[in-house]
């Protein structure tokens, strides 16, 4: 990235995740913004096979992916100074991409990936609140919520709600409907990071050691089970992975 792309980030810390598109590997370079800031690189043999330029810079930021008006597009979650963040769709066709649509928020910025939600929609979040952005035809703000705050990373959903943190220090669970924004129920657990296994939520707090499951209940906070899995006070900043009926 150092010497191909003069990423301005691998110097002092590379930490976005890439993201796995079929068969390439999706990385923001961390070039300057007249540089080509967004490559794919075949999973195979790392060759480029696609990249695009003329992008506004981003905070280590991992790159979505979803459909939208049938057309799949790449999410480049980007960062303008003074310290404002947006959302750049890019275009992909054989090797060749263009800027499908653009969209700046009003404040704040963040290094969490943008999340594809069903019906045209995104999550875009920043260190303060999180914009539902409608790209059914030109990108709107549809609502902001102080509910969800960024985290690593994004917030899961579940038939039409999210689940994730925020509120005071990110210490409130919550449940917030898609559609209207509303924030169905809260619950103060230490922050952490949750990861939908078909319907249960599997949240592994950040430094209580704790890993929960929780029932995806858009009615209330129902906790099915809980185990201390780390040493009280270790902090982890890596969400669980769930894998054939195992965390």
């Amino acid at each position: 990235l150092v010497t191909e792309f003069k990423s301005r980030l691998a110097p002092r810390a590379c930490a976005m995740s890439p993201m796995i598109d079929g068969a390439t590997v999706v990385v923001p370079t961390g070039a300057p913004a007249t540089g080509t800031t967004l490559a794919a690189f075949d999973a195979a043999t790392g060759a480029v096979v696609w990249s695009a330029a003329n992008l506004p810079v981003s905070l280590n930021t991992p790159a979505g992916v979803g459909t939208f008006n049938g057309e799949r597009l790449v999410l480049y979650h980007h960062a303008k100074p003074p310290g404002t963040g947006g959302l750049s769709a890019v275009r992909v066709k054989g090797g060749t991409t263009d800027i499908a649509w653009q969209i700046d928020l009003k404040a704040g910025m963040s290094d969490t990936a943008p999340l594809a939600l069903p019906g045209n929609r995104v999550l875009l979040q920043t260190w303060n609140d999180s914009a539902l952005i409608d790209v059914s035809s030109t990108p709107r703000i549809v609502w902001t919520t102080t509910d969800l705050w960024a985290l690593y990373p994004p917030p899961t959903h579940h038939a039409g709600v999210l689940y994730g943190f925020g509120g005071n220090s990110t210490e409130f669970f919550s449940a917030v409907d898609i559609t209207s924004g509303r924030t169905l129920w809260t619950e103060r657990i230490y922050r952490g990071y949750v990861v939908n296994a078909g319907g249960t939520l599997v949240v592994q707090s950040e430094s209580a050691g704790l890993l929960r499951l929780v029932a995806a209940d858009p009615a209330r906070y129902r906790e099915l089970a809980r185990l201390p899995v780390f040493r009280p006070g270790a902090r982890t900043t890596t969400p669980p992975t769930v894998a054939a009926g195992r965390i």
